[in-house]
């Protein structure tokens, strides 16, 4: 079967020239999945993505075809699935506010 990876973000670079990947494999899992990445990453996504335990760190998300996989890591993949790896992303200032109410303001966007 074939899937598709993309990774997003700051993990981007661990699939280098793009950030993107499609790969031919047996029947697999997602776990499975991510340990393949991890050699052609040398390593690196694993590290990342993961905590002490072998779970997905707080600050991620793994999407299947758009929809976090039900079974955590354990999912399997099947042919055709699309697979995002998201960071979390936050931070960034408050607008000026034009009216002196941040509540008006975020309705006139």
């Amino acid at each position: 079967m074939k899937v598709k990876i993309k990774l997003y973000g700051h993990l981007s670079e661990l699939l280098q020239p793009t950030g993107e990947a499609e790969i031919e494999l047996e029947k697999a899992t997602l776990r499975e999945l991510l340990e393949i990445l991890d050699k052609k990453s040398e390593g690196k996504l694993l590290a990342r993505l993961l905590n002490d335990k072998g779970e997905l760190r707080n600050e991620y998300m793994i999407l299947i075809n758009g929809v976090p996989p039900l079974k955590g890591l354990e999912e399997t993949l099947s042919d055709q699935s699309f697979i995002a790896i998201l960071p979390q992303v936050g931070g960034g200032s408050p607008l000026e506010s034009v009216s002196g109410s941040p509540v008006e303001d975020c309705y006139r966007l």
